[in-house]
């Protein structure tokens, strides 16, 4: 297991069984994570075989971008 998987399996285990919804904001986060990552690579990959290669750096940025302005979004909510 990769540290992501097993935190993530932690937080739901803790979640689901222990009732904290401390472990539970943190299951929610990391798995938003993995899966902006998986998209990410998907993404990537077809755009590499549509398009063209260079063209992917910059839609890595912008999918960057957008997650970092969703987190400090959420943060500035939960202040």
């Amino acid at each position: 297991m990769t540290g992501n998987t097993k935190n993530l399996m932690t937080a739901l285990y803790l979640w689901l069984y222990g009732h904290d919804q401390k472990a539970k904001h943190q299951f929610v986060w990391t798995g938003l994570i993995m899966l902006m990552f998986i998209f990410g690579a998907y993404i990537s990959a077809m755009i590499c075989t549509w398009v063209s290669t260079k063209l992917i750096l910059w839609l890595c940025l912008a999918i960057n971008a957008l997650g970092l302005i969703g987190i400090w979004l959420s943060k500035e909510r939960m202040e």
